[in-house]
């Protein structure tokens, strides 16, 4: 399963595996930003049938990118874990007028390094994790409006 599959397919609240081992040169959905521009199909009520979604960030967010100086952001952490929770928007790519609201939940299941880039060479083992600890990051929607919707296929036989 995928991002896309996740946004169209998961309900509220169950966990889904985002990233297994979270290390330098496997870095992914660290902030927020690095959920722009996903597409995944969703159902709009304006064209009454599945059709392509966008996402963007929420214009609330002041941030283009949370993290900086090749450092994840520290408001970003809680305890050593990678744990935030964010607004994003889906919009239909067909009509261009109807939008879904996700809130999203990201966190890791262990410590892991605040470290992105290793630009002074340090050896990965030792910037980019604590030593023994595998990292896993996961996401769940803690927030979808309006309610999610599903289609039930009943013509297969």
């Amino acid at each position: 399963m995928n991002m896309k599959e996740f946004l169209s397919e998961y309900p509220l609240y169950r966990n889904y595996l985002l990233v297994e081992d979270f290390k330098l040169g496997n870095e992914h959905y660290y902030d927020p930003s690095e959920f722009k521009d996903i597409t995944f199909k969703y159902f709009c009520e304006f064209e009454e049938e599945e059709t392509v979604f966008n996402l963007s960030l929420d214009r609330g967010n002041h941030f283009n990118t949370y993290s900086y100086e090749n450092r994840i952001a520290d408001f970003l952490f809680k305890n050593n874990k990678l744990d935030y929770t964010f607004l994003t928007e889906g919009l239909c790519q067909s009509c261009r007028k109807y939008k879904i609201d996700f809130l999203l939940h990201v966190y890791s299941d262990n410590p892991i390094s605040d470290i992105l880039k290793n630009e002074r060479n340090i050896t990965l083992s030792s910037q980019s994790a604590i030593p023994g600890v595998i990292s896993n990051l996961f996401i769940e929607k803690v927030g979808i409006n309006p309610e999610q919707k599903f289609i039930i296929n009943l013509s297969s036989g």
